[in-house]
């Protein structure tokens, strides 16, 4: 998988780029999360770049990769692996990763299931990439019933993260890709309000402090004339009682409101400076 010391050794990035990936790994997360963060509008060529650097085929669209044998793989098996089915060429079946490091050696545990899609009784693996929105993209495209399929919030983990499930024991996650997975999961927005910020113009009309004391934060209106009001929780039963609050709110204040999920790393900022350390959470 993808590390700093490859990263580095390649030559193909940055070095200041790659030290404010070192500093924001810190947090945790997925090196291709963080390195794509930084990359921006870069990410496409900087991939292609490492994908040549490896020695692999770089597909920067979907439409590029061509037509796909989704039955190569189940959606468990995508999550687990961090892959997407591609092709079988005779005896080789042809994968898809975001990550250009990815060791064959690590889905080798693969071909046993997709012997069977080749002629004879050995079968060949062999991986191309995909830059990380492409593959994204891909995945929803090969696997569109996969967020009504997942068994849990960390298979999801898998996309947001991009991080193999299989490797999330010791590779742990940001708090914003689990609570972006959570939120999906659950068929709620995600927003980030430091990447997406807030439209006080939206909700001024509004007391705030109502809000506050729910540890709930209004963030802008939608296309329906709903309010979508952010708040944070990490279990499906905190997320009730958190939705329970939110009806609460909208029947008091007469406002339709909806709900979007934030970490809460992100949310308490915008509640700190404007509720006191001892008030109450209702």
């Amino acid at each position: 998988m993808m590390t700093l010391t490859a990263l580095r050794a390649s030559g193909v990035v940055d070095a200041a780029v790659l030290d404010r990936v070192e500093q924001a790994s810190g947090q945790g997360g997925s090196l291709i999360n963080h390195l794509s963060q930084q990359l921006g509008r870069q990410t496409e060529v900087v991939w292609a770049a490492l994908t040549e650097h490896v020695g692999r085929s770089c597909f920067p669209t979907p439409a590029s990769v061509g037509p796909v044998n989704t039955r190569l793989l189940s959606v468990q098996d995508a999550t687990e692996y961090l892959l997407l089915p591609r092709v079988v060429q005779f005896q080789t079946v042809r994968l898809l990763t975001p990550d250009p490091f990815t060791r064959l050696e690590d889905v080798q545990a693969l071909a046993p299931q997709l012997v069977r899609w080749v002629p004879g009784t050995q079968v060949i693996l062999k991986l191309d990439v995909a830059p990380p929105a492409a593959w994204r993209e891909l995945f929803s495209l090969c696997y569109p019933q996969a967020h009504a399929q997942a068994r849990d919030p960390e298979d999801l983990v898998a996309l947001t993260a991009l991080l193999p499930r299989r490797l999330q024991a010791t590779h742990k996650p940001t708090v914003e890709e689990r609570v972006d997975a959570m939120a999906t999961f659950h068929r709620l927005p995600y927003i980030d309000p430091a990447v997406t910020p807030l439209k006080p113009a939206d909700y001024t009309h509004l007391p705030l402090e109502p809000f506050l004391t729910k540890r709930l934060h209004p963030h802008h209106t939608n296309e329906r004339g709903q309010l979508v009001v952010l708040g944070t929780a990490r279990t499906s039963e905190e997320l009730e009682l958190l939705q329970a609050k939110l009806h609460q709110l909208s029947e008091v204040l007469h406002q339709p409101m909806t709900l979007a999920l934030c970490s809460t790393r992100r949310l308490t900022p915008l509640l700190t400076p404007l509720v006191p350390k001892d008030a109450p959470h209702v």
